[in-house]
């Protein structure tokens, strides 16, 4: 089977509704995918869809899995997984770079770099103002009160502002690691390495609804839902599929084979 019979015509579909100009567009697009699968020599084509159906494979396992947590690790791991292989130009020992790289890039998540305001002002009030300027807490301070300052049990993340609308025209070293590491793409990676290095969910937010399907703020704390971070894995997938076809590069190059088990 080829990358575009896999599933890489899909690449690149609007929405029902768009406009005549997009749906152009979007065939052109398509159509050139095509162009650069048929480029690629028969074996790598047969290694990208080896490579790509069995992750796919394994994310239908995954959905019948019943426990919540089994179900976030699993679709963590696997995330993992293909960021080593889509990002390993950033170099060993970058898994965090990785992880975040391929959130951001290639997940379709719409609030991956906006920043979370309430972790922003949480973490000035535990930590202080050191590094960081009055303008900046100020601003903050009010984003924060604007999107939680009303008594609200849930509270989604359309209020988070992007990095550019919190940080001043020349922003300290600290307010720029400060925005940096209370990014949605950074903090799912913190809350990834809880999943899969001690086995249990960051913080108290309670999942009431397992149809729940994207994230939310919950009694003043962040929730990812199983079913949300399950649905990050088909669009990585489809993106890292036309990462290998389009460059004609082999997945598998990405992974050393062998080891001095026996």
């Amino acid at each position: 089977m080829s990358a575009a019979e896999g599933g890489l015509a899909t690449v690149g579909v609007r929405p029902i509704g768009a406009s005549d100009l997009g749906c152009v567009w979007s065939e052109v697009k398509r159509q050139k995918l095509r162009e650069r699968a048929d480029a690629c020599p028969p074996n790598l084509q047969a290694e990208i869809a080896l490579y790509i159906e069995n992750f796919r494979e394994h994310h239908q396992k995954m959905l019948a899995v019943n426990e919540r947590l089994h179900r976030k690790i699993l679709a963590a791991t696997m995330i993992s997984t293909l960021a080593e292989g889509r990002y390993t130009g950033l170099g060993p020992r970058k898994d965090k770079e990785k992880f975040i790289s391929i959130i951001e890039n290639d997940s379709g998540w719409l609030h991956a770099k906006s920043v979370s305001v309430l972790q922003l002002e949480q973490t000035i009030r535990k930590h202080g103002v050191a590094g960081l300027s009055g303008g900046f807490v100020q601003e903050v301070h009010k984003t924060w009160k604007k999107v939680h300052g009303k008594p609200s049990v849930t509270i989604d993340l359309s209020g988070d502002p992007v990095p550019k609308d919190l940080l001043p025209v020349s922003p300290t070293n600290a307010e720029r690691d400060l925005v940096e590491r209370a990014k949605h793409s950074t903090l799912l990676y913190l809350y990834r390495c809880k999943l899969v290095h001690e086995f249990r969910e960051q913080g108290h937010g309670t999942e009431y609804d397992k149809d729940d399907s994207e994230p939310i703020y919950r009694h003043g704390e962040r929730v990812y839902p199983a079913k949300w971070i399950l649905g990050l894995v088909p669009p990585i997938i489809s993106n890292v599929e036309t990462h290998y076809t389009s460059n004609q590069i082999n997945p598998y190059d990405a992974y050393p084979f062998g080891s001095p088990w026996t």
